[in-house]
């Protein structure tokens, strides 16, 4: 199990630093998500959360997401991690990637959507978007 986690650490997600970028289409302003203001409460506690879109979990005190599929939130949960309600899922819940992240974001969602276990909603964050800001997703 431990290797599936590596490799879906690796692999399928991205570290979310300090100063990571991103677009509040709700306020139509950027912005940025600064982990370290809410995860240094859990330590080195290895807590996840979900949504049909993405997956946030604490690896070693930093924030990693993943897009959501089933197959990803069975080996974060066999990895040992514990649900914390209310973890911040960036790019899931009213914030947009923007640059490198959106890249990044936008290609492991389309590997994801390929991937059993994956949901209409995977990675999607298009009926978040403001009118402005609508991006076709893959």
């Amino acid at each position: 199990m431990q290797q599936q986690f590596e490799q879906l650490k690796r692999d399928k997600s991205i570290l979310i630093e300090d100063g990571t970028p991103v677009i509040w289409p709700k306020w139509d302003k950027p912005g940025e998500i600064t982990p370290s203001k809410f995860i240094g409460k859990f330590g080195r506690q290895k807590v996840y959360y979900a949504n049909s879109r993405g997956i946030s979990y604490v690896h070693q005190g930093k924030l990693y997401l993943t897009p959501y599929t089933k197959e990803s939130l069975d080996i974060i949960r066999d990895s040992g991690f514990k649900l914390r309600e209310g973890l911040h899922i960036p790019f899931c819940q009213g914030d947009q990637p923007v640059g490198e992240y959106k890249e990044k974001w936008e290609s492991l969602v389309a590997a994801a959507k390929k991937t059993p276990g994956s949901t209409k909603k995977t990675g999607d964050v298009t009926e978040l978007r403001s009118p402005k800001l609508v991006v076709a997703t893959a």
